[in-house]
């Protein structure tokens, strides 16, 4: 009888080591909307139509009922109704939601902003205590204090903002949590320490609008006889260090300034303060200003190294100013090399600066002197004194050359046969550069440099008027950069921001495509007859997951009950939760999978943090529920052929394209003409992403909506909650620092990093920043292009020394490698969009450069 019972164990975990359904909830058969809808955000006035429309139809069931209401509450909160809103909210969490924490949470909510304090403090401490791991209960806790400021108890509010600073460093308004403490601090009568939350606003948040209203209240506690803050000179040195680093100079040089006089300060921190002084001057491009002061502080220095930091800074000074000799001199003083006897690499950095700075014979001429340092420097300058020689004229020594890497090439043959045909051509053997130009489109039709030869196949006169199908993605092998300036791992440094998109190279949707008729160059590609299947269907899509496996998986419930509602960001969250948490388990060892927990990371983020950051920046030391046994049999068994493909098709029904990638097929490989018969399959990989969005901000700002797609493609592939390994957030990768520069400009009060992860913000903040670099460069798209990755005063800078060249040959001088090779794939994706959706098959880039800039956007 003892062995029976293990046998009959093994054949009932048996039974679920293979596909089958997993029931447990069966969705309701009621209205219309529970079978196929929105899928997609509402406005709120639509959205309450369409739950008015669910509750008649809904009947006696009462989860229809609860959603229709949960629905409805939503969007009457949203309109500001906050007591119609409760009382649906209410009815809706008594009924058989998924997502009851939702309806609790907006209704203490409903009640906060009704200035109903006493109950909304209720209603928060019990959706606390009944959903602890709700992906809400971060914003209850600030509410908790927010209450308990209002209903006048200071002391509990300090205590709670307290907590809520400590938990979630990167909560998103910081200049509001920080005057609510002020308040607080105020009520209980501490007026030194409300001073220094004031003083942090105004030095921390100088460009904030809330900076001025601190001033005003701390004038006002100082009449009440409060004690201005003040800081230990490291506190003070570490402010201007911040505050530089995050680009308000003016409020950094003022604090610097001060520490200079300061009777506490050391000399040695006195010579740290100047030094800051100096590089902040560069970076406001007062390089006459910051010359004079680095070559102060090589005089005061003390210690050797201090010497050679001061003197680096002073060639860049030189550099920038046009003196390169003395910056080649100060450069190699600054690596601590002899300049009469220089190491290999200082006359590779030199090289550079010549190089930079457009004075080619000396660059050449220092990079062969490194080239024969060794095999080493000679392989890592093969690339330079080719270019080199192009650009000085030898065409003979130029093409010999192109055509050696070409042949030795595996990552990137088109680049050296773009060049080949280039100099080919600057020889005048031009059927020779033809013939080079065609073989390279045959191989790669989509790449950049294919589109950048069919340009000059038309200068030529010689245009081509039909090329090779392409045969896979345009991504499909990434070009590795072989010199410029290298990023490591968390680089901060402009061009070193770029996501590591995971299944970047991977289509997002299954269904093969329909013969697409053609459209003339320029205009909309007509979509597919074919009626709309079930595949675009996300509540279709969704109610099928939930049916067959929502009883191992609640997560497929919840993301349909919200796909149904109208909120489908919040429903590609919860269904990225399944994805995670089969990834999660598949790597786990024996051991975790017998005590099963998982903690879900609501990022896809590439840094390398231990633990890894949760919502607001918390630190991610949680451990999930305990699953239970079905859920661990779900989680191990074999999935059926239909699994993964639904669960993809889900993805992309939602919007959510990023994920859809990384579940695709081998047959969702797309080929062929972009615009021809597989065009739909081309659309389905290539997708415009949260388009009413895209759309709206780009007609807003005037710019090509293809265009923010195509950017979209290159820094996340579309994936909202992105974070690259330099910190850079969101759909369009935009760094915190330089979101609040944006913000300030664009008069958005309490911006946060966290905030970077709604599409809606990311894609108004890129819009408009992109629209300033447009007007900054006169329109020119790559020199906005590469001025959006490396920052646009470097991008002026190039011009000056390099704006008389080709375009082509600009973008390849680009010295940051990440900024150049942005620059190319972000044009290539822009042709490919142009191709899928408007017929388009060229890349249309002025060769000319307007070499004039304006100053109006400088970050």
């Amino acid at each position: 009888m003892r062995l029976l019972i293990p046998l009959v164990l093994l054949l009932a975990t048996a039974a679920f080591s293979h596909a089958g359904d997993w029931p447990g909830w069966q969705p309701p058969a009621g209205p219309d909307a529970f079978w196929h809808g929105p899928g997609r955000t509402l406005e709120p006035t639509e959205a309450e139509r369409e739950a008015g429309r669910m509750l008649a139809a809904a009947k006696e069931d009462a989860y229809a009922t609860a959603a229709a209401r949960l629905m409805r509450g939503l969007a009457r909160y949203r309109q500001g109704r906050w007591r119609s809103a409760a009382t649906d909210l209410k009815r809706a969490a008594r009924g058989p939601l998924h997502n009851a924490d939702i309806a609790d949470f907006f209704r203490a909510e409903c009640a906060f902003h009704a200035g109903d304090y006493v109950h909304a403090e209720a209603q928060y401490k019990r959706f606390q205590k009944r959903y602890p791991h709700s992906t809400w209960r971060h914003r209850a806790t600030v509410r908790l204090a927010d209450v308990a400021l209002a209903l006048d108890r200071p002391a509990e509010a300090v205590k709670g903002y307290d907590r809520v600073l400590d938990l979630y460093p990167e909560y998103p308004h910081r200049a509001a949590i920080r005057f609510a403490l002020a308040e607080a601090e105020r009520l209980r009568g501490r007026f030194d320490a409300s001073a220094r939350w004031l003083d942090r606003i105004i030095n921390e948040l100088p460009e904030d609008p809330l900076a001025l209203v601190a001033e005003r209240a701390l004038q006002a506690l100082e009449a009440q006889g409060a004690e201005l803050p003040t800081q230990s000179v490291e506190a003070a040195l570490a402010r201007g260090i911040d505050l530089r680093s995050r680009k308000y100079f003016h409020p950094a040089l003022d604090t610097l300034q001060r520490l200079t006089t300061d009777p506490r300060t050391t000399a040695s921190d006195r010579w740290k303060a100047r030094y800051q002084i100096g590089r902040t001057l560069y970076q406001m491009e007062r390089y006459e200003e910051a010359l004079a002061s680095f070559s102060a502080l090589i005089d005061d220095a003390a210690a050797p190294s201090r010497k050679r930091w001061a003197t680096r800074w002073k060639s860049y000074c030189l550099e920038r100013l046009g003196r390169l000799d003395p910056a080649a001199q100060a450069l190699m003083v600054g690596m601590g090399t002899d300049p009469k006897a220089p190491s290999a690499e200082a006359q590779y950095e030199v090289g550079w600066l010549y190089f930079n700075g457009a004075e080619y014979e000396k660059a050449a001429t220092w990079f062969g002197q490194a080239a024969r340092r060794g095999r080493a420097w000679a392989s890592k300058t093969h690339w330079l004194r080719a270019w080199l020689a192009y650009r000085l004229g030898d065409y003979k020594t130029a093409a010999e050359a192109f055509k050696r890497l070409q042949a030795s090439s595996r990552a990137r043959p088109e680049r050296y046969g773009y060049w080949l045909a280039r100099t080919l051509a600057r020889q005048g053997e031009i059927e020779a550069a033809v013939d080079t130009y065609k073989g390279l489109i045959d191989r790669d039709p989509l790449s950049y440099y294919a589109y950048q030869a069919r340009a000059r196949l038309e200068e030529l006169g010689r245009p081509l008027w039909r090329e090779p199908d392409a045969d896979g993605a345009p991504e499909a092998e990434d070009e590795t950069a072989e010199e410029g300036i290298a990023c490591g791992e968390g680089d901060e440094r402009p061009g070193c921001r770029l996501v590591d998109a995971d299944g970047a190279d991977e289509p997002e949707s299954p269904e093969a495509a329909a013969a697409e008729p053609g459209a003339t160059e320029g205009e909309e590609l007509p979509q597919s007859a074919a009626e709309p299947t079930a595949d675009d269907d996300a509540v279709a899509q969704l109610r099928r997951l939930s049916e067959r496996w929502g009883g191992a998986m609640p997560a497929f419930a919840k993301a349909y009950e919200l796909a149904v509602i109208g909120e489908p960001i919040w429903a590609m969250q919860h269904l990225r939760l399944v994805s995670d948490e089969l990834r999660a388990f598949y790597r786990a060892g024996r051991k975790q999978r017998a005590r099963w927990q998982f903690e879900p990371d609501p990022y896809v983020d590439y840094r390398d943090l231990n633990p890894p950051r949760a919502e607001w920046g918390r630190r991610n030391t949680d451990r999930g529920p305990r699953s239970d046994t079905r859920r661990v049999r779900f989680l191990a068994a074999r999935r059926d052929k239909a699994f993964w493909p639904q669960l993809r098709d889900a993805f992309a029904a939602l919007g959510d394209y990023h994920y859809a990638r990384r579940l695709a097929r081998k047959e969702d490989r797309v080929s062929g003409r972009p615009e021809g018969p597989e065009n739909q399959k081309w659309r389905n990989r290539y997708a415009r992403a949260f388009q009413p969005i895209v759309e709206a901000n780009a007609r807003h700002y005037g710019l090509d909506p293809h265009f923010i797609w195509a950017l979209m493609t290159v820094e996340s592939t579309y994936n909202p909650w992105a974070v690259s390994r330099a910190s850079a957030r969101g759909l369009l990768q935009v760094m915190p620092h330089t979101g609040a520069l944006v913000a300030d400009r664009m008069h958005w009060r309490n911006f946060g990093p966290a905030l970077l992860f709604e599409p809606e913000v990311a894609i108004e903040m890129a819009a408009w920043y992109f629209n300033e670099l447009l007007q900054k460069f006169n329109g020119q798209l790559p020199l906005a292009i590469a001025g959006y990755n490396a920052g646009p005063h470097r991008v002026a800078w190039w011009l000056t020394r390099k704006g008389h060249l080709p375009m082509d040959e600009f973008i390849e001088e680009i010295p940051y490698t990440e900024a150049r090779e942005y620059t190319k794939k972000v044009l290539k994706y822009l042709a490919l969009y142009h191709r899928i959706y408007r017929g388009e098959d060229e890349l249309r880039v002025v060769q000319i450069i307007d070499p004039d800039f304006r100053s109006n956007i400088n970050f």
